[in-house]
């Protein structure tokens, strides 16, 4: 927070890397960087996060589980 102005910042940004054979999009979840204020007060509660949650690229990608067989 700035004076009376709340400034907010992305802590993960997605980028998109296309679709795959059903349609489903791909793609990553990115850290900026910029590690949130809550986290030290989060920290000092018991709760802590490994700091590599914010350090981390994650790859998403769509799971398809296999047709259920029909009898």
């Amino acid at each position: 927070m700035e004076g009376e102005t709340l400034s907010m910042q992305d802590i993960f940004v997605f980028e998109r890397l296309g679709l795959d054979d059903h349609g489903h999009v791909t793609g990553r979840f990115r850290p900026t960087g910029v590690r949130p204020k809550f986290y030290d007060r989060l920290r000092s509660s018991g709760n802590a996060l490994p700091t590599s949650v914010f350090e981390t690229v994650v790859e998403i990608a769509a799971e398809h589980p296999e047709p259920a067989a029909t009898h």
